[in-house]
């Protein structure tokens, strides 16, 4: 037997729009709990309406932005155990190499790189100390 999301939660992070959204809908489509993540309440509250109403999916949200460590900290301990992360969220940048300053690249890299890690570390906490098995899925 594989790994089954029925009756298990995943956070699906940078799931307001996009990819992040459409990879929202597949283990909320298998039966899971899906947690949305983005940083504006109002829209990620929008977001996850939509998402009840389309499918009758269990889908609540979580605003919190996953660069700010003690932020994902708080935001996981609100939830009732994590076991899959989704971790889609990602900024871009494309104003090319002359544009931009040394500091830039590097907001990226938190973003796309270092939160990625930190959120994966601390999601992976949860399913260790439960005993169960979980999935970490980083899109980058």
């Amino acid at each position: 037997m594989g790994f089954r999301p029925a009756g298990r939660t995943a956070l699906v992070t940078g799931s307001v729009r996009g990819l992040g959204l459409e990879m929202a809908r597949g283990p909320a489509a298998a039966g899971a709990r899906v947690v949305l993540n983005g940083r504006d309440p109002v829209t990620l509250g929008q977001t996850a309406a939509r998402l009840r109403g389309e499918g009758g999916y269990d889908v609540t949200a979580a605003a919190f932005d996953v660069t700010g460590r003690d932020g994902a900290e708080q935001a996981l301990a609100g939830l009732d155990g994590v076991d899959i992360l989704v971790d889609s969220v990602g900024h871009r940048d494309r104003r090319g190499l002359a544009a931009l300053t040394p500091e830039e690249p590097a907001a990226l890299l938190d973003t796309r790189l270092t939160s990625a890690y930190a959120l994966s570390q601390l999601v992976a906490r949860g399913p260790a100390a439960r005993g169960v098995a979980g999935r970490i899925v980083n899109v980058s």
